[in-house]
């Protein structure tokens, strides 16, 4: 019994650093441009060379994976808990 539970523990923790490391990929696309459409909503982007959420413009269409609601989620997965650091 304490084997499979130990298995299953193990498993979990594999699946975890799998999908957390699938998420964090998404920082390292290419970021969503403006685009065409213009509904202009604040939003987000990982920026890999400046290391920081930068907030930009976007239009309401032509969105890639680097695209964020808000800046605390962006923070949250491309930068993990170091520092804030945003930029308008």
């Amino acid at each position: 019994m304490g084997e499979k539970i130990l298995w299953l523990a193990i498993a979990i923790a594999l699946l975890s650093l799998g999908f957390s490391a699938g998420l964090k990929a998404k920082c390292d696309k290419r970021p969503t441009l403006t685009g065409p459409c213009k509904r202009y909503k604040a939003r987000w982007f990982y920026s890999s060379s400046l290391k920081e959420c930068i907030m930009f413009h976007w239009g309401g269409c032509n969105r890639t994976e680097n695209f964020f609601d808000n800046g605390g989620d962006c923070e949250t997965l491309c930068m993990g808990l170091g520092e804030v650091k945003y930029t308008e």
